[in-house]
């Protein structure tokens, strides 16, 4: 819906500066004239000097400076929303990822306490062997 509505304010501000550059064109082409024949509609702009024109043009201009800055805005500005919801989801994977990790390093750790546990009860039983058993030690030279 967001991005639906940025659309639509820019194509607004598009639409308001092409009718005013429309306007200015208007006002300098003195061969151009829009009434009931062309557009249905009258419309005159008593312009006999240039420097009526020159004004008429300012105004204009400064009626388009609005526009101009909206769809500047709507162009380079972002939705910090979007980044917010995106940086989440980031760090919802991550943690996914860590938890998943966690559980099977614990399966490893249960599996090699086991191993452990009958490494520990082997060294158990050699130290207990009785005095006439042979011992299973190494010894450097042999006995």
């Amino acid at each position: 819906m967001n991005a639906f509505n940025r659309l639509f304010v820019s194509l607004i501000a598009i639409g308001w500066i092409a009718l005013m550059v429309g306007v200015i064109v208007v006002i300098w082409n003195d061969a151009m004239e829009i009434n009931e024949t062309n557009f249905f509609l009258r419309f005159a702009i008593p312009t006999s000097s240039t420097s009526e024109q020159t004004l008429a043009t300012i105004v204009a201009g400064a009626l388009i400076i609005p526009a101009a800055f909206l769809l500047i805005a709507e162009m380079t500005l972002r939705d910090r929303r979007a980044d917010t919801v995106a940086v989440a989801e980031d760090a919802r994977r991550r943690n996914r990822d860590l938890e998943e990790r966690v559980d099977s390093l614990q399966k490893q750790l249960e599996v090699e306490r086991g191993r452990n546990a009958e490494a520990v009860r082997r060294a158990a039983d050699r130290v207990e062997t009785p005095a006439g058993q042979p011992s299973h030690r190494w010894h450097l030279f042999g006995r």
